[in-house]
C-alpha cells in the first residue's frame, strides 16, 4: 500500500504524484460498487480483500492528498503529500483533543490530467518538502496544490541550498528511515 509514497522518500516525489493517483483511477473509484479494490477488466476484473477496513483507508487518505508511511506511531508523526483527487476537503477537528478546528486541503486547477503538484503553501507559507508534521495538521489551518499536467521535478526535492539531498538530509525522519533501513538490510557474506 506505501510503495507509492517510498518515492518520497527517494527523492522523486513526482512519482509519488503519479503513482498514487494511477492506483486510485485503476484500483478504486468513488461509485457505489467500488467500496472494495478492484482490479480493472483488462486485469482479470476481479475485487480483492477489503482488509478489515485497510484498503479503503488508504484511500480515503490518498484521495485527500495525504498518508502516514509511520502509521501515525512515530514519535513526531508526518503525513507524506500525493496527488489529491478533490478540488477542496475540509477535516473537522475534533475540540475535545484538537484545538485547531479545521483543516482544509485545496487542489487548484486539480483535474484528471493535473496530477503533478507545482507548488504548495502550508498556512500561507510556501511549503518546499513532500510531507508535514501532524500538529500542523491539527493546529488547523490550510494546505493549497498548485496542480498541473507536467511533474515539477524541483518541488519537494532538497537541494544544495535546502539542506542536500535526500540521502544526506539531515531531516529527522529521513534520518531515521535510513538508520532502519541500514539495520533491517540482511548481512551477506
Amino acid at each position: 500500500m506505501q510503495a507509492a509514497y517510498l518515492f518520497n522518500y527517494a527523492g522523486a516525489p513526482w512519482l509519488t504524484q503519479k503513482w498514487a493517483r494511477e492506483i486510485m483511477d485503476h484500483f478504486y473509484g468513488i461509485g457505489p460498487v467500488d467500496g472494495y479494490p478492484h482490479v480493472p477488466a483488462k486485469y482479470g476484473g476481479q475485487y480483492v480483500d477489503e482488509d478489515q477496513g485497510q484498503m479503503g483507508a488508504w484511500f480515503v487518505m490518498s484521495a485527500m492528498g495525504l498518508f502516514q508511511m509511520d502509521g501515525g506511531a512515530a514519535v513526531r508523526p508526518t503525513y507524506d503529500i500525493g496527488s489529491p483527487i478533490f478540488d477542496r476537503v475540509t477535516i473537522h477537528l475534533d475540540k475535545k483533543y484538537y484545538p485547531g478546528g479545521q483543516f482544509v486541503i485545496e487542489a487548484r486547477n486539480n483535474s484528471k490530467e493535473n496530477v503533478y503538484i507545482q507548488s504548495a503553501t502550508l498556512d500561507g507559507q510556501p511549503l518546499n518538502r513532500p510531507w508535514f508534521y501532524h500538529p500542523q495538521l491539527v493546529d488547523g489551518g490550510k494546505l493549497i496544490f498548485q496542480m498541473g499536467p507536467k511533474p515539477n521535478k524541483r518541488w519537494g526535492v532538497p537541494g544544495p541550498e535546502k539542506g542536500g539531498s535526500f540521502a544526506t538530509s539531515s531531516a529527522p525522519r529521513v534520518r531515521k528511515t535510513r538508520e532502519r533501513l541500514r539495520f533491517a538490510r540482511p548481512c551477506v557474506e
